[in-house]
């Protein structure tokens, strides 16, 4: 537990020295109790501080900021405020009931989002990233939605004057470092992704350059030293007299680099495609490629943050107490992992086979709603599944299986002869165990490790839905979101299910007679283990059927504005993860 200790008297402090000693970076009292001794002692000790409490009047709130030069202090009262130059709102949206009125964008029709309709771009903050990004949610902006906010209790409607208005947005929660980023227009936002908005000719990237300083990172922490920083602590950071012109320029490519990386990512409402796959011979030459773009943005985003302190400092004369130098590790940018870039891949993989991407075209091509409007014109180099429905089984069942078709997508993405090549890196890159071929590695990916690694890219709020037979994974299928319909389960039933009943049934029948026949002692057991484990899964697939049978009957339909959450949960326990999709608080 922190100690502190004082002496203080209740009158305004006159101008006189006191001693402050730091004792954060010394955890424990039996630590701290010899080293404040020390301090006491010791003038020279870097972290015994002298300051004129008086001087503590100038910042707002009067916090006990003493480890802040006089010349830092003095910049509160003598150098114009960022409320000086922007408008801010009295306060930001509330919608009161985030499960019925907020969503993620990948959630809803893509046709639905969009200034003047149902679902705008909606700011809730929600990590650490500067410059552009963390813009994944949407709102209800309906009238009916709008008027909810305004009328009840616990809920707020944004101020008119600040719909779909550009600025500059933030976190309000923080963890090692304050963010702002880029507000695009045709957005609102909350209490958790606040924006303020620049008066007429102030510059929007002078003052988004000036707030990822680390001069203003040091004034939130002088003026709030927790992890939420409030409207007010913004509204008062100081705005230097600099090079207002240099700091832009210089904010404009910070900002270039940070959409470049947001949208490498295929959760960015503008992603393009993945690993640009049409443009080099083999996926370990797009790998290093793709990592090199995202080392080489990282070293400018560096330098540039470096040159924007400075500028930021020099105006201040402040670079003898604060450095420009930015840690490799303060950069908001993504970092490349091998694994992680593979599993991206074969997410985008995935998604050319539902057709929600194309490898003809760039972005999104297929987002709507009940498969209503598929074209299949759109996919030329690599066809789409016919009907949305991919199995994923541990077995080779089915020729439009996953795995399958994931050779197929590697095969004309890339040059056909570095076919084998391609796979044996993929399946190296998402870990193989003892005695794995690539393709079953591959095929082990999808069927037990892809839906968790999804779970964890789209927030719980998946796309590519997982239906399962159960613990023996007897069968398993993903299903497009977007393509689902009130036929999808009688499909999946008649094409998949009922026939994989007879393939696994004529499977134990052959077993039976091979294991009758076996010389090898090894091999019987072999086959026996085969044949045990599939006799499991026969019971199981059955089970599954009958399940399946009584909601196909059903003819369920989604309402894609409900929400992933409310639709999953409508068809029991056919899905995986229901639990992990459906529980929580999305209320906060």
């Amino acid at each position: 537990m922190p100690v502190s200790a004082w002496l203080y008297r209740v009158e305004r402090p006159q101008p006189v020295k006191t001693c402050f000693i730091d004792l954060s970076e010394f955890k424990g009292i039996d630590n701290q109790a010899p080293r404040t001794l020390k301090a006491i002692s010791n003038p020279l000790e870097p972290y015994r501080y002298l300051a004129d409490c008086g001087e503590f009047l100038q910042i707002p709130g009067a916090p006990f900021a003493y480890a802040v030069s006089s010349k830092f202090r003095e910049l509160f009262s003598g150098t114009a405020k960022l409320s000086d130059l922007v408008d801010f709102t009295g306060s930001q949206n509330v919608t009161g009931r985030n499960s019925r009125y907020v969503r993620l964008w990948w959630e809803v029709s893509s046709a639905k989002i969009g200034q003047d309709k149902r679902w705008v771009f909606y700011s809730k903050g929600g990590g650490s990233r500067k410059w552009w990004g963390l813009l994944e949610d949407v709102v209800d902006w309906s009238v009916q939605a709008r008027e909810f906010y305004q009328q009840n209790k616990t809920s707020n409607l944004l101020d008119e004057r600040y719909w779909f208005r550009p600025g500059v947005a933030y976190s309000m929660l923080t963890s090692n470092q304050a963010t702002f980023r880029m507000f695009p227009p045709g957005a609102v936002y909350d209490k958790g992704g606040p924006a303020f908005h620049p008066q007429k000719d102030i510059d929007t990237h002078f003052l988004l350059g000036l707030c990822n300083s680390v001069f203003a990172d040091r004034v939130f922490d002088v003026l709030n030293p927790t992890m939420n920083l409030q409207v007010q602590d913004v509204k008062n950071l100081p705005v230097p007299d600099c090079n207002r012109g240099a700091l832009s320029q210089l904010t404009c490519q910070c900002v270039d680099l940070a959409r470049q990386d947001w949208d490498s990512v295929e959760t960015s409402w503008d992603f393009q495609h993945d690993l640009r796959a049409s443009e080099v011979q083999s996926v370990r030459e797009a790998l290093q490629e793709a990592r090199g773009q995202r080392l080489t943005r990282i070293s400018q985003m560096r330098s540039l943050e470096e040159q924007v302190n400075t500028v930021v400092l020099t105006a201040l004369d402040l670079t003898g107490e604060l450095s420009a130098a930015v840690p490799e590790g303060r950069v908001t940018l993504y970092c490349s992992d091998q694994r992680e870039d593979i599993a991206r891949l074969v997410s985008y993989s995935i998604g050319c086979m539902m057709g929600r991407y194309s490898l003809d075209e760039p972005g999104l091509i297929y987002a709507h709603s009940g498969n209503n409007g598929f074209d299949f014109r759109q996919y030329k180099t690599f066809a789409p599944d016919q009907d949305g429905i991919i199995p994923v089984t541990e077995t080779t069942w089915f020729d439009d299986d996953a795995a399958n078709r994931l050779t197929e997508f590697v095969s004309v993405a890339w040059p056909k002869e570095h076919l084998e090549e391609n796979l044996t890196f993929i399946a190296e890159s998402l870990g193989p165990t003892k005695g794995e071929q690539p393709r079953e590695t591959i095929r082990r990916y999808l069927a037990q490790e892809f839906f968790k690694d999804h779970l964890k890219t789209y927030r719980r709020r998946p796309i590519y839905w997982l239906f399962s037979s159960g613990k023996q994974r007897a069968f398993q299928c993903l299903v497009y979101l977007h393509r689902q319909n009130e036929g999808t389960l009688s499909r999946m039933r008649t094409e998949y299910v009922i026939p994989l009943q007879g393939k696994v049934s004529a499977r134990i029948e052959q077993l039976a007679g091979d294991i009758a026949a076996a010389t090898s002692t090894a091999f019987r057991s072999k086959l026996t283990k085969e044949r045990d484990k599939l006799i499991k899964q026969q019971a199981e697939l059955q089970a599954f059927d009958e399940k399946l049978r009584h909601y196909a009957d059903l003819r369920i339909t989604l309402d894609l504005d409900d929400g992933v959450r409310v639709n999953y949960g409508k068809f029991g326990d056919l899905l995986a993860e229901v639990k992990a999709v459906t529980g929580g608080n999305s209320d906060e």
